[in-house]
């Protein structure tokens, strides 16, 4: 009874105390709770490996569609004004002017102008020749090309 109460000391070393034996069945509890959070783990990488393929997926397709939409548009910038922007800038890298953007911009101005002139001269000598070729359509023609 005393023993249960307090720890008797009798100058001797105790016994040692006996070691807890693991319940294999208690193993393998853990090893299947440890392998069950494996297999969730690896189905989570799977998932988001999954996931992360199918964003590049969307991304390649979208790239695509953005490539084959904004053709026109390139196309349209290359042709009408690139030329005229490369210009103006050429002008400005010759003159240096104290205000190279305001330079800059009353040149694509000017330009505008004369391509709307020259534009206009194009479209009246057209008709001026198809008028020359068919008299009767001479005044259909002029008045078309006029308004222009």
């Amino acid at each position: 009874k005393l023993e249960a109460m307090k720890e008797v000391n009798n100058f001797m070393p105790p016994p040692p105390k006996p070691k807890p034996q693991i319940d294999v069945a208690g193993e393998e509890g853990e090893t299947e709770e440890d392998e069950a959070a494996r297999r969730k783990e690896a189905e989570e990488l799977r998932k988001r490996k999954e996931q992360e393929e199918r964003l590049e997926q969307i991304k390649k397709e979208e790239l695509v569609k953005l490539e084959k939409h904004s053709e026109p548009l390139r196309q349209y910038l290359m042709t009408f004004v690139v030329p005229q922007v490369t210009s103006g800038l050429i002008e400005v890298c010759r003159s240096q002017p104290e205000d190279p953007v305001g330079f800059l911009a009353e040149y694509l101005t000017v330009y505008s102008q004369l391509s709307r002139k020259r534009a206009k001269a194009a479209r009246l000598a057209a008709a001026a020749a198809a008028t020359a070729s068919d008299p009767t359509a001479t005044a259909v023609t002029v008045q078309a090309a006029a308004p222009a």
